[in-house]
């Protein structure tokens, strides 16, 4: 068709379902060109499955939707995990403060006691680092799965520690 020809008609696209012999239903583009030629009309059709094109963009629309949860999720984890590793940070920067603003105050003995605890929430921090980083290749399939007993109370009393620290 001419320039021409499709300036001087008209476009009717509708999307309409069809069943075939066997009873699948199938989703079909239906477009009707008007074409005018001299003092002729003459109507043009076609019809194309869109089945697959529809299936497509649902599976998008779902695979949208799973990635607006997801960047949610991971956006909840990230406040969590800054939450978590400033608290420690926090305790370090105030302990190391008070003790270097503080120098003379404090005997030996206490000195110690201050390092000790800021080498454990160092330590703690650490860890967390770690585990967020084993965490994000395990997310990336990076990791290979190797099940492994372990003693939760370890664990427990880690936690416990961890919490005593920040108390």
């Amino acid at each position: 068709l001419t320039e021409e020809v499709i300036k001087n008609g008209f476009i009717y696209d509708s999307e309409c379902h069809f069943r075939r012999k066997n009873g699948e239903i199938i989703l079909c583009l239906i477009s009707i060109v008007k074409v005018i030629i001299g003092h002729n009309a003459y109507f043009l059709s076609s019809i194309l499955n869109i089945s697959e094109r529809k299936q497509s963009e649902i599976r998008l629309q779902k695979l949208t939707e799973e990635l607006k949860l997801n960047n949610i999720a991971k956006d909840k984890f990230f406040s969590i995990i800054s939450h978590d590793l400033k608290n420690p940070f926090h305790s370090i920067n105030s302990a190391l403060k008070l003790l270097l603003s503080e120098e003379d105050s404090f005997t030996s003995e206490e000195r110690n006691v201050f390092l000790r605890s800021i080498l454990t929430t160092s330590e703690r921090a650490y860890s967390l680092l770690e585990n967020l980083l084993l965490w994000s290749k395990e997310q990336m399939g990076n990791v290979e799965f190797e099940p492994e007993m372990i003693e939760i109370i370890e664990i427990v009393i880690e936690s416990i520690k961890h919490l005593e620290q920040n108390a």
